[in-house]
Order: structure tokens, then sequence, then C-alpha cells
């Protein structure tokens, strides 16, 4: 047990430090950027839910590019 609970905690720390490097490497321009399309994700996710929930609350369904 001992050795398992050494095992992940050596894991953990060179997948922290990996982490720190790769954070490094790719700068704060980059971090910015993800943080961009995640907020803009987020954005048209919710956009998408509200149009969802207002065409059923009119009884249609939107069936996307395989509808016909």
């Amino acid at each position: 047990m001992k050795s398992e609970l050494k095992e992940k905690t050596d894991q953990v720390i060179e997948l922290t430090d990996r982490n720190k490097l790769l954070m490094v490497a790719a700068g704060e321009d980059r971090y910015k950027e993800v943080v961009k399309i995640t907020a803009d994700r987020d954005k048209y996710k919710q956009q998408c839910l509200e149009m969802t929930k207002f065409l059923s609350d009119y009884g249609l369904k939107w069936v996307g590019g395989e509808g016909g």
C-alpha cells in the first residue's frame, strides 16, 4: 500500500512538473487564446440551448444537416 502511494505521488509530481513546462512553452498568448475560444464555445453552446428551447416552445425540433 505504501509503495503504491509513493508511486502515485511521484507520478503526480512528475505530471505537475511537465504541465508547468508545457504552460511556459505555450506562453501567455496561447493561454489567452484558449480562454477566448473556450468562452466563445460556452457562449455558442448557451445560444444553441436557448434556440432549441425556443423551437420546442412552438412544437418544433431542430434536425440539423441530417434532416431533410
